[in-house]
């Protein structure tokens, strides 16, 4: 919905070259080659707001993982939170992140890398700021007066669906 050709081109590399790198025979199972997905069909996932479960560390090592909405704005996953949230925190001292959409056994997204806070006045802020007035009618500022967006810059991506091929 928000992703030019030039984004299409860079998530498909990245879907590519997380496809080339699984170095897991699980992994492999899990996300055989005629079950992946395009850049196209990932964005079409994400036509509006979908709940994944976002992992973040602690300064112990420990993982976190909660409930997120996620959006997808120029090929990249997109969330929002409290700057004073715990989750806001981690990711703030550690930006390691990682992701993951389902939708029952049918299909899944997974994405690891880094995140970077967006606040009010920050560069690509107004355009997740535009992105999410147009889902939820508000922005993340509306709801909490340090709110920001968390972009997810992915440097693996795996995505899969079950029903690949009976659209």
């Amino acid at each position: 919905m928000w992703e030019s050709t030039e984004d299409l081109k860079r998530l498909q590399e990245l879907l590519d070259r997380s496809a080339a790198q699984m170095s897991s025979a699980q992994l492999r199972h899990i996300f055989p080659p005629e079950r992946h997905l395009t850049a196209e069909e990932v964005v079409a996932l994400f036509p509006t707001r979908q709940v994944g479960a976002m992992a973040t560390v602690t300064s112990a090592g420990e993982p976190r993982v909660a409930p997120v909405d996620l959006l997808m704005l120029r090929g990249r996953l997109l969330a929002s939170t409290p700057a004073s949230s715990w989750r806001a925190r981690h990711l703030a001292a550690r930006p390691a992140v990682s992701v993951a959409y389902f939708d029952g056994d049918d299909t899944a997204v997974i994405a690891h890398g880094t995140a970077a806070l967006l606040r009010p006045g920050d560069p690509g802020f107004a355009d997740a700021d535009a992105a999410c007035r147009a889902v939820y009618h508000s922005s993340v500022t509306d709801w909490s007066p340090d709110g920001c967006y968390i972009l997810v810059d992915a440097d693996r991506l795996y995505a899969q669906s079950r029903r690949r091929g009976s659209r």
